[in-house]
């Protein structure tokens, strides 16, 4: 009705003269929606922040939805449906400037109601978010590339917490020579996945790691794999410092040189036996010798 059209347009005049106090080179966008009219009042800030570089005619929510490029639309559309039902308004989107490049906002704000319960203003804040988002995308790309990197090495790596010790992270050439899956480790100790000897040595290694602050470097490790038997493993651990300087995580790197020792041995077989028939040609002697 009039009364309360008024009452909103009243409202709306009050809130242009708090936001004009506001300090518009303030890093947030301020707004203030009349519900009833569909028209705002904003900070310049806010403005600036939908690419504006001066302050543009009032305009409300269907207006701020055509800025909203078409495949965020769905988002804030059901944000403002979810405002009246919670009284609270929050969303993240994309919006088209005018000079068609995209933009990230945060938009935050609260539902007010009537005497009747009606939703008729909302007010809120917004602010330019698109720096962290290129940031948070450029993180989850250099994330996914490490990743890559991780799981395709053809190397065993696993990561443990410096304080627990307990695995974190194991990549998938450590699944398939260990022979089962990540699962059953992660989130658990050595004691917990192998025998008590093999388990303490395993730890001992991991206290000198994070102890010196330096990698330790173990030539030949024997592990118990579930479907290879005993492996010899040739293992590096590196301790990972955070911020401060502190070990925060063991990082280690096996190469399984069962098969390199092997053939060692085969060839050393073979030296011997060469030189046992070049100082020999008694046949029951080297057969003797070489047994």
């Amino acid at each position: 009705d009039m009364t309360e059209r008024k009452r909103a347009e009243a409202n709306l005049k009050e809130s242009g003269q708090r936001l004009n106090l506001a300090h518009d080179s303030s890093r947030i966008g301020m707004w203030d929606l009349d519900l009833l009219t569909d028209t705002a009042v904003r900070s310049l800030r806010h403005d600036q922040i939908f690419g504006y570089s001066a302050p543009v005619p009032a305009w409300g929510m269907s207006i701020f939805l055509t800025h909203v490029i078409p495949e965020d639309r769905p988002v804030a559309k059901q944000a403002f449906e979810t405002a009246f039902t919670s009284g609270n308004f929050e969303m993240e989107c994309r919006i088209l400037w005018a000079d068609t490049s995209v933009h990230w906002i945060s938009a935050r704000g609260r539902v007010y109601r009537n005497e009747r319960g009606e939703p008729v203003r909302m007010m809120g804040t917004v602010a330019d978010i698109t720096a962290s988002k290129r940031a948070e995308q450029r993180l989850k790309e250099s994330e996914a590339y490490l990743d890559a990197i991780i799981e395709n090495i053809p190397l065993m790596l696993f990561i443990k917490d410096a304080r627990s010790l307990r695995f974190q992270r194991i990549n998938r050439p450590g699944e398939e020579l260990l022979g089962s899956p990540r699962q059953r480790f992660l989130g658990k100790t050595d004691y917990e996945c192998w025998p008590r000897a093999q388990a303490e040595f395993f730890v001992e290694k991991d206290r000198e790691t994070l102890t010196s602050g330096k990698v330790v470097d173990i030539a030949e490790e024997p592990i118990q794999t579930r479907h290879h038997g005993v492996r010899l493993l040739h293992t590096k651990k590196v301790p990972i410092l955070d911020r401060t300087g502190q070990p925060s995580h063991v990082l280690g790197i096996s190469e399984d040189i069962t098969e390199r020792r092997r053939t060692e041995k085969e060839r050393q077989l073979l030296a011997d036996l060469s030189l046992v028939l070049t100082v020999t040609l008694d046949y029951e002697s080297t057969v003797s010798t070489v047994g």
